[in-house]
């Protein structure tokens, strides 16, 4: 797996969050004002309301895995492959 050192984080560290089904430590890897879109559903800002959203889409879930392969970045901007 590609670590590559992000704001708040690496994509690692967020990826491992993400597939542990962990909201709260998906969420620390986020400024307070964040927003957050996940595919059609209507974008939810600040860090409380992401982690409601993220913690109700992991309960329709049973699990996922990431396999970062290759990471792109320029200033604050940061592109997964995988």
């Amino acid at each position: 797996m590609s670590l590559v050192t992000a704001a708040g984080g690496d994509t690692g560290g967020l990826f491992a969050a993400i597939d542990a089904k962990d909201g709260a430590a998906f969420v620390a890897y986020l400024t307070e004002n964040a927003v957050f879109r996940f595919g059609s559903a209507p974008p939810v800002q600040g860090r409380d309301a992401i982690q409601a959203a993220v913690d109700g889409f992991f309960t329709t879930i049973a699990g996922c895995s990431h396999v970062i392969e290759n990471t792109l970045h320029q200033g604050n901007t940061v592109v997964c492959e995988g």
